[in-house]
């Protein structure tokens, strides 16, 4: 599977077959249903796998949104938030609430993490600030350089 470019893992399987589902449903609507491409109709279906496989209904919403990036959205939002929604419910259904990492113990832990966790998140945060900064200064100097020089193109 990793040779040929598949996914392995929980959710490879499930983001599949669920498309392979949604592909199969698009060729069986009636005529008067609203047509909805089949690459659109897998890829809803992929969403709706990845939202079951990892109980995570947003999960499945972005998703479909990075998918969607060349296609616009308003077409099958209906369709896409549907699917991921009754497939979420679905997983709920049949294996109940669950964590996909399992459930942590918390008992007896101490006060002090929380400072280690508070420092964690206070240099995440400035880490990513500056890394906005760096990003903003480095698209800020590719439009001098080509306005400075037209036959000069940084991409």
């Amino acid at each position: 599977m990793i040779l040929g470019g598949g996914v392995v893992g929980r959710e490879g399987p499930t983001i599949q077959i669920a498309g392979s589902v949604f592909r199969k449903i698009n060729q069986i609507l009636p005529d008067w249903w609203p047509k909805v491409s089949k690459r659109n109709m897998i890829m809803t279906g992929a969403a709706a796998g990845l939202a079951a496989a990892f109980n995570t209904p947003l999960g499945g919403i972005v998703f479909a949104i990075e998918e969607l990036t060349k296609t616009h959205i308003s077409y099958f939002r209906t369709a896409l938030f549907t699917a991921v929604i009754i497939a979420g419910l679905t997983a709920q259904d049949l294996f109940g609430p669950y964590l996909y990492l399992g459930y942590p113990i918390i008992k007896g832990l101490s006060i002090y993490i929380f400072l280690g966790v508070i420092l964690v998140a206070v240099l995440a945060g400035l880490g990513g600030s500056i890394t906005g900064r760096i990003l903003i200064i480095i698209i800020d100097l590719k439009g001098r350089l080509k306005k400075k020089n037209n036959r000069w193109h940084l991409y």
